[in-house]
């Protein structure tokens, strides 16, 4: 994970992901980024330097992802199995309210 300071025009390295992320969809809102990738949401909240890692039963890889009125929205993307790659015309919706139900299986405070 890179920062960077607009103030002070410097990046910085304050820490790492739990997994390596090919091409994880990405979206935003407030202090919130959302991170998923092949099955893993990950949380990051950017004022308290929490990073926080779910394992959702969504085995799609290269997806888009998209916030909205307290849910996330996750579209298209692929599955690989196999030798078989399967494109994926589905949209799912996961409420933030159940991902606060949601076992974390991986959590730590970035520096």
């Amino acid at each position: 994970i890179e920062s960077y300071n607009l103030e002070t025009d410097t990046w910085s390295k304050p820490g790492t992901l739990f997994k390596k992320m090919e091409r994880p969809a990405i979206t935003s809102n407030k202090e919130m980024i959302y991170l998923f990738d092949n099955g893993y949401l990950v949380t990051f909240n950017t004022k308290t330097k929490e990073l926080k890692e779910y394992r959702v039963k969504l085995p799609l890889l290269n997806s888009e992802m998209f916030y909205k009125d307290n849910n996330l929205y996750i579209l298209g993307g692929f599955k690989d199995k196999q030798f078989t790659i399967t494109p994926s015309k589905k949209l799912v919706s996961i409420s933030l309210d159940e991902l606060k139900k949601t076992k974390i299986t991986n959590i730590k405070v970035l520096q």
